[in-house]
């Protein structure tokens, strides 16, 4: 015989998060816990509800499969297998680091899209906030560094004044 739930005012902090659990467990979070169980930790200890929208959705978007026509892009000297990870300029091999690679991707998939700091850090590294948007600025240079001929002058990941950066490869 089944025994009435108490109230969470007489219950103890152990039996709540037992309960916080078993609800997780069962509830509509257990498909994509089940997707992605090295970000089970994560998905727990999130007490912010839009940290933990942006991570669901930063994971749902690294989970989606590339498509056959998207597989891969050539854009100037440069070419990039989403497949197999791999960009190739003037046909050598460049070693990504996988953020980088993450954000040559969303780029790509955005170009010619007026990208602000905050929709990368939010859509690229799963924030809805940060202290600094310098992070994003960084891996700009490191990706200028690898990607175009002159950084100096890039023509590929082009800075707009005000807004953040624009792909136009």
């Amino acid at each position: 015989m089944a025994t009435a739930a108490k109230p969470k005012s007489e219950m103890t902090q152990q039996e709540i998060e037992k309960q916080e659990q078993e609800q997780f467990r069962t509830g509509p979070l257990s498909l994509l816990q089940q997707a992605v169980k090295n970000s089970q930790p994560i998905l727990i200890n999130c007490r912010n509800n839009r940290k933990l929208l942006a991570r669901v959705k930063a994971v749902l978007r690294r989970a989606q499969p590339v498509a056959q026509d998207q597989e891969r892009r050539a854009f100037g000297d440069v070419e990039v297998n989403f497949r197999t990870c791999q960009v190739l300029r003037k046909g050598k091999p460049l070693e990504f680091s996988a953020k980088e690679f993450e954000l040559l991707k969303y780029f790509v998939s955005h170009s010619g899209e007026a990208l602000s700091r905050d929709r990368l850090l939010e859509d690229v590294w799963g924030y809805d906030s940060f202290p600094t948007t310098r992070t994003v600025d960084a891996h700009i240079v490191r990706l200028r560094q690898k990607l175009e001929s002159k950084p100096d002058e890039p023509h590929l990941i082009l800075t707009i004044h005000g807004i953040g950066y624009k792909f136009v490869g």
